[in-house]
């Protein structure tokens, strides 16, 4: 399902929830959702600032976070316990953008919600609603966050292609400034249990195995300087990276790297996910890739013709998302609709 009269703007994240199904945001302020991840409806959000991230947490509803495009300035949070309408507006209690959230608990064992953004911002709240700045000990723009359970939060960014961190063990109290061995400029990180591991430009990576705080390079094949990579999943086994040129690299441990690029597509991947026994990447034009062993071979299905940015799976649908409000669903990764 292509949202026509929905959304014409790229999408920007997308949430699942088993309670409520999916919510994705878009540049310009649109919010999207469906309970099935095929029908899709507009939802009122108030706004017309840019959406960069969503995310859920249970018992409370989805959080929203953006900025006006461009500037990395007047923030916003939105909050819906449904991702229906209404969508309430936060005090943020900034104007820096912001760019990245994700939920995870603290050392008590309490539900934190934590936001990365410009100039070094990071936010938090336990309730979605009140929300407290806390400081990075890092003025870089904030590109991702993530949460590990039991090891706590790592937020990754960059100026001028030099990479930084900032880390913490639960939310509040962030060590920032921490040596990051490549200067690949950090756009993204993730968990897989025993540790994070970022990506960024220049085809390098890093990967840490005590909580952020110590960060080990790792080189993922990718030669060339106007490429990198997009984005990483891992399904218990395995963790896979995809990027610019086609770039497929996999390890079962963040140290390790496989190159497995082919002939498949040498168009950009953006997104990548698990689920049902397999990998599916997407990326520019459409391209769906493949893979039922672990991200070792990879098999090109038809090309949906419009840019893809991502692709998540909720046990029974694959749903991927892109420019000019695309939505598109597979019970299989194979045969989509849109």
């Amino acid at each position: 399902t292509q949202a026509t009269g929905v959304s014409t703007k790229d999408l920007a994240g997308i949430a699942y929830s088993t309670a409520f199904g999916f919510v994705a945001v878009t540049a310009g302020g649109n919010i999207l959702a469906s309970p099935d991840g095929t029908n899709w409806t507009a939802r009122t959000s108030g706004t017309t600032k840019d959406l960069a991230g969503i995310t859920y947490r249970p018992g409370f509803g989805f959080v929203a976070v953006g900025a006006v495009a461009g500037t990395g300035l007047n923030s916003l949070i939105l909050t819906s316990p449904d991702g229906n309408n209404p969508w309430t507006l936060q005090n943020s209690a900034t104007t820096i953008g912001l760019n990245g959230i994700t939920f995870g608990t603290n050392s008590s064992g309490d539900g934190i919600f934590v936001v990365a953004g410009s100039s070094g911002l990071i936010l938090t709240s336990p309730d979605g609603t009140n929300w407290t700045s806390q400081s990075s000990g890092i003025t870089a723009s904030l590109k991702s966050v993530a949460y590990g359970p039991g090891v706590g939060f790592v937020a990754v960014g960059n100026t001028s292609a030099i990479s930084w961190v900032a880390a913490s063990p639960d939310g509040t109290n962030w060590l920032g400034g921490l040596a990051a061995p490549g200067n690949e400029g950090l756009a993204g990180v993730t968990y897989a249990p025993g540790m994070f591991v970022a990506v960024g430009y220049y085809g390098m990576a890093e990967s840490s195995t005590n909580g952020g705080t110590n960060w080990v390079a790792q080189s993922l094949y990718i030669t060339y300087n106007d490429e990198y990579y997009n984005a990483g999943a891992w399904n218990g086994t395995n963790i896979v990276v995809v990027g610019t040129g086609g770039a497929v690299v996999t390890s079962p441990d963040g140290t390790t790297w496989s190159n497995r690029a082919s002939a498949i597509v040498t168009t950009p991947l953006r997104g990548v996910g698990y689920g049902m026994g397999k990998f599916v990447a997407v990326g520019d034009g459409g391209v769906i890739d493949t893979s039922e062993d672990n991200g070792t071979n990879w098999t090109a299905q038809p090309a949906l013709g419009l840019n893809l940015k991502g692709v998540a799976c909720d046990g029974t649908n694959f749903v991927a998302v892109g420019g000019t409000g695309l939505v598109a669903t597979s019970p299989d990764g194979t045969n989509w609709t849109f």
